[in-house]
């Protein structure tokens, strides 16, 4: 079967999509691979036919051979699928929807409407909680973005620029920001614990396991400071 042109437009784009991520300096999420996970599954897909077409016009043993090789593949999906969902279920589960949507309800009710928010998870918060959201990424705060080219990346120092009336930190963090940071400690005289998410028990004091920094447990566990009063 001759090989459609059209089809070379697949791993063209493939190669300019991986150039455009790295040369924009995207943050490496894994979303930001989707468009290049659609080329490699349509490539495999369209391998997968063009075998399977070809092993039709040979012998039983060549038959029987490439239909071996296409239920490895599926077997193989199928075993490394099973983690990685029951991983994003838990996630969904914890983080989304008992951390990060809990914070979202809690700012709704203990907060007025024109509070700023300072923080990093900004999607769900942001979203429902309908306050101002000043967020440590910089997607819809410019003057995060002027503060990063200028090496300020620390929470601390951004509630010490922005002062905001709440801060939404992962669980152990709020212990370095406490800490005194030029010369002046806003954080610590300034913001009082306001509630805890912590669905899965982190535990801040643990160095391993549970505690580890990329851990479910820790990535689900959050604190809202709140301002004191004047």
């Amino acid at each position: 079967m001759p090989l459609d042109r059209r089809l070379l437009a697949l791993p063209a784009f493939a190669l300019f999509e991986s150039i455009r991520v790295v040369l924009t300096g995207a943050t490496f999420f894994t979303r930001y691979l989707v468009p290049l996970l659609w080329v490699v599954l349509i490539l495999f897909g369209l391998g997968l036919g063009s075998m399977w077409d070809g092993a039709r016009r040979q012998t039983r043993m060549r038959r029987y051979s490439a239909a071996l090789v296409l239920l490895v593949f599926f077997i193989s999906g199928v075993g490394l699928a099973i983690p990685v969902s029951d991983r994003v279920l838990n996630t969904q589960v914890y983080r989304d929807e008992s951390a990060l949507k809990g914070i979202r309800l809690w700012l709704g009710g203990h907060s007025p409407r024109d509070a700023t928010v300072l923080l990093e998870p900004l999607g769900y918060i942001g979203y429902y909680s309908d306050r101002v959201m000043i967020d440590e990424v910089g997607l819809v705060t410019p003057r995060i973005v002027e503060l990063k080219r200028q090496g300020i990346v620390d929470t601390a120092r951004y509630v010490e620029f922005f002062r905001p009336d709440f801060v939404v930190v992962h669980c152990d963090d709020s212990v370095s920001m406490q800490r005194q940071v030029s010369g002046q400690q806003e954080f610590a005289s300034h913001y009082l614990l306001a509630a805890t998410f912590n669905p899965l028990n982190f535990n801040p004091a643990e160095p391993t396991g549970a505690g580890a920094s990329g851990s479910l447990e820790r990535l689900s566990c959050y604190e809202v400071w709140k301002r004191a009063p004047s």
